[in-house]
């Protein structure tokens, strides 16, 4: 005879999982609970952003009234890292159905804070050193590569940041380094570095990765005549089979040499 019904104690091996995972993931979730952030209607910064990467109209309008108090919070987003396990763990305990369990991963927090940056404006570069912090201390590829983004879109005032962008393009990351060339470009704008760039840059018109030698094409070509060391290095991608990179190197043989453009008899 059996004492216990199978079912029954199946359903509380179950209660004692959720239980269990459950727990974990408070956790994990005290540990990264954020400091005290500005609220709106009743919500901190953070409850605002949500779990997904799409932003509203009232997001806009509680960073608007956060104002620096922002800051911290941004920054803490991009600093944000899984705790090894932690992604499994939650989606083994929202199998369960006895106790909700939110959590938001890293890579949505770091898309959300360059969302959130964003939406400064030109105060966006009161944020440069913390940024660059982040930045140099390398890591996961997607906080990174949102760093990278950010300083693309603070452009020529992010100009501080050059010297650690120069260092990141040692990264083995595809998306760290496409994002990292770009970031360079933009920030190069207004006051270009080709002694510094152009050689740092040319090696990536090699690289296996199209979007990587595309980025590096386009960001090349911007310095003009002062790219003339690099020519020799773009020829070959006027026939690259990726029709994205041609076109960039095209553009940027025309804006270094006009005449090889010419003689190459490239539109």
């Amino acid at each position: 005879m059996q004492i216990f019904d199978s079912a029954v104690v199946r359903l509380w091996a179950k209660v004692v999982l959720g239980v269990f995972v459950v727990a974990a993931v408070g956790v994990f979730g005290w540990q990264l609970l954020p400091n005290r952030e500005p609220s709106y209607q009743g919500k901190t910064l953070t409850t605002w952003f949500g779990d997904g990467p799409n932003p509203n109209n009232e997001l806009y309008e509680a960073l608007r009234l956060a104002g620096t108090n922002a800051y911290p919070v941004l920054l803490r987003m991009l600093r944000k890292e899984d705790l090894p396990g932690v992604l499994e763990l939650v989606a083994l305990a929202q199998k369960q159905w006895f106790f909700p369990v939110h959590y938001v991963p890293a890579t949505i927090r770091h898309s959300q804070a360059v969302y959130g940056i964003g939406a400064l404006g030109e105060h966006s570069k009161d944020l440069l050193p913390g940024l660059i912090e982040i930045y140099d201390s390398k890591g996961s590829g997607s906080s990174q590569s949102a760093v990278a983004k950010i300083f693309a879109g603070i452009g020529p005032d992010a100009e501080t940041a050059l010297p650690s962008l120069l260092r990141g393009l040692n990264t083995t990351n595809e998306v760290v380094l496409a994002n990292t060339i770009y970031a360079i470009l933009r920030v190069n704008m207004a006051c270009p570095k080709a002694d510094q760039v152009v050689p740092a840059l040319t090696k990536f018109l090699h690289n296996a990765s199209p979007v990587v030698r595309a980025k590096a094409a386009a960001a090349i070509g911007f310095f003009g005549p002062e790219a003339k060391a690099a020519v020799c290095h773009l020829l070959p991608l006027v026939h690259d089979p990726d029709t994205e990179v041609m076109a960039y190197a095209i553009q940027a043989l025309k804006r270094i040499d006009p005449e090889v453009a010419a003689e190459l008899g490239v539109d």
